[in-house]
């Protein structure tokens, strides 16, 4: 039988508070200033924190700048996970998936200017961030890619290369989330991702025969 659960010491308590701040801190300086223009110094005081503490949570802005996108993404791909129901036909899944991908950037608008900002084209991969970045955008992708390949197997899409089609819509996804920022995030989410999801219909599902026919 398991013992009790120990409790974090005050100096792990600390370094965690720390770490969300410098982290939190971040995440709003690099969507303002892009990587290379962004300051530890800056970070520092948006995190109301020494220079010098930063430097005890983080050793460089390289690994703070891959820390910020590890959480993110991590987050980001169990959202859109948890939100595809196994029984459900793959356009349904994909549309589901894309609801929840863009409520997780739109709801963290300082990610999303990060990936807009410093990411390039999405349709490539992300490169700037390491091995994170490149790995949610491969497993992503993934998802999509057979999403896609089930829905041509079913009938739900046209046929196509599905990995060409998965690119097509990751891109697709990328401008509409840019305009949206670029007009001052003021349109109502709920109408962003229809939007989207309208736009993927069009461009890949099947027209049902006109029954007047």
């Amino acid at each position: 039988m398991a013992g009790p659960k120990r409790k974090p010491s005050i100096r792990e308590a600390r370094a965690a508070l720390y770490r969300g701040l410098v982290l939190e801190a971040a995440e709003q300086v690099f969507a303002e200033k892009g990587f290379e223009d962004a300051k530890m110094q800056e970070i520092a005081g948006e995190a109301g924190l020494s220079l010098g503490t930063v430097y005890g949570v983080f050793p460089g802005k390289w690994e703070l700048y891959r820390a910020v996108h590890e959480v993110r993404l991590g987050e980001m791909t169990a959202r859109a996970e948890a939100a595809s129901s196994p029984g459900a036909r793959p356009l349904e899944r994909l549309l589901d998936g894309i609801a929840a991908y863009v409520r997780f950037l739109t709801a963290h608008p300082d990610f999303l200017r990060i990936h807009l900002r410093d990411g390039g084209a999405w349709g490539l991969g992300s490169t700037l961030a390491g091995g994170q970045t490149l790995e949610a955008w491969t497993h992503g992708q993934a998802l999509q890619v057979e999403l896609l390949r089930e829905g041509m197997a079913d009938g739900s899409f046209h046929e196509d290369d599905p990995e060409r089609l998965g690119r097509t819509l990751t891109a697709m996804q990328q401008v509409q989330l840019a305009v949206w920022v670029e007009r001052g995030m003021s349109e109502p989410v709920d109408a962003l991702i229809a939007r989207i999801q309208t736009q993927l219909a069009r461009a890949f599902v099947r027209r049902a025969p006109d029954a007047s026919g």
